[in-house]
């Protein structure tokens, strides 16, 4: 078999092989490539060219095409790992949210997993904040990211003409009982809602809506602006009476630091973390290559990491191997 990286590179070739092998990634099997004399009008090349682009495509083993005449030619098979090779694409670039939360160590993990098995190279890369990840996939920064479902509606205005959403189910961002209510542990919280300083994260969404929800702006909180992942710290120096936290890997344990957790109880923010506790893929529609990747991975190889790592105690030593 034909290796992509032996190919001669003739100027005129290897630009039909890319164009090809690119279309291609995007083209599930059953569907169709562009016909020969497409090729050769918009790359300007002769039918020779076109045919023997195809030749090393089919000789490496990254397509198998059957002819379906004037129509062009149906895709029978394809390795997408050998196609991205030939294409000449650089590695693929991933922005996930930052470590800490479990469900992040998780679906970065099988995201390596599964870039691995489709042998598409990439770069992981992490950075906070829903917006300022969509923002670095429209200017063309990253490839894909990550957010969660309740992220991705807040932005939908900005993202329903240019990107691509794509669904990994219940519980991938925020999985059940991942979000606490953090208080001072063995203190009573103050009776009365005017007197209770609730911490908030307004530059996130689903924050907001966790607190808002938990805690009714109604009923009179006093909301204390607050960095969400640091809310043991502000629980724990008295800045906050209680605060909404994502269950995230500490070098000290809650309960070393007097900080007590318990589960959402309002039945609005049970509701609401079942709402946004899925997490999305996200990337550019005008990328077929890239639209392929998600469509392309075993999805549910993220459940099963996120569901054995969420399943820990805090203590426990595999828990401890990922810092």
């Amino acid at each position: 078999m034909l290796d992509p990286t032996d190919i001669e590179p003739q100027p005129a070739l290897q630009r039909v092989l890319r164009a090809m092998a690119v279309d291609a990634i995007g083209v599930e099997v059953g569907g169709r490539l562009r016909t020969s004399s497409q090729y050769q009008r918009e790359l300007g090349v002769g039918a020779g060219t076109v045919q023997k682009a195809l030749g090393v495509l089919v000789s490496s083993g990254a397509l198998a095409v059957a002819s379906r005449g004037h129509q062009g030619r149906q895709v029978v098979d394809r390795n997408v790992g050998r196609l991205w090779a030939l294409s000449g694409a650089r590695a693929l670039r991933w922005l996930l949210p930052p470590l800490g939360p479990l469900e992040c160590y998780g679906l970065a993990e099988a995201i390596a997993d599964e870039q691995r098995r489709l042998q598409v190279p990439m770069e992981l890369w992490y950075r906070r904040g829903a917006a300022r990840r969509a923002e670095a996939v429209i200017s063309g920064e990253a490839d894909v990211t990550v957010m969660s479902w309740g992220a991705a509606r807040s932005l939908q205005e900005s993202m329903a003409d240019g990107l691509d959403i794509t669904d990994l189910g219940p519980d991938t961002y925020y999985a059940e009982g991942s979000i606490l209510v953090l208080h001072r542990a063995g203190e009573e919280l103050p009776t009365s809602p005017t007197r209770t300083r609730v911490g908030v994260d307004h530059s996130s969404y689903d924050h907001v809506t966790f607190t808002e929800a938990e805690f009714p702006p109604t009923e009179g909180y006093e909301y204390v602006e607050c960095d969400f992942p640091h809310m043991p710290v502000a629980v724990a120096e008295g800045r906050v009476d209680v605060g909404i936290w994502h269950r995230m890997l500490l070098l000290i344990p809650l309960d070393l630091a007097n900080v007590a957790h318990r589960p959402l109880q309002s039945p609005a923010a049970r509701k609401a973390r079942e709402e946004l506790s899925r997490a999305v893929l996200v990337c550019e529609k005008s990328k077929p290559e890239v639209l392929a990747i998600p469509a392309a991975m075993d999805l549910s190889a993220v459940q099963h990491r996120q569901a054995e790592l969420t399943g820990l105690d805090e203590r426990s030593p595999e828990l401890s191997e990922l810092y």
